[in-house]
């Protein structure tokens, strides 16, 4: 499978039973790779499922980054958060 632009931020690049690769390029124009289930990735991006429900065990960060593509810097300034203990 060639790359797919599938949001503004977010490309899949390839797609196996299992598991997914998916290219990130967030706020400051970084490139961020994941590689997560496939299921519960096309639970959330196709299905409209809430992200938390379908990576529980994501951190928040990543969850954000996902949705907006708003790197871990610009998610501190507009969130206010300061360390691991605020986002929870």
């Amino acid at each position: 499978m060639t790359t797919a632009q599938v949001k503004s931020h977010l490309s899949i690049v390839s797609v196996q039973e299992d598991q997914t690769l998916i290219d990130i390029t967030t706020s400051r124009g970084n490139i961020v790779s994941f590689v997560l289930d496939t299921d519960p990735f096309f639970d959330w991006y196709l299905r409209r499922q809430l992200i938390q429900r379908c990576f529980p065990d994501m951190p928040v960060e990543d969850r954000e980054l996902l949705i907006s593509g708003m790197d871990y810097e610009d998610q501190k300034i507009m969130f206010g958060w300061n360390n691991e203990e605020e986002q929870d």
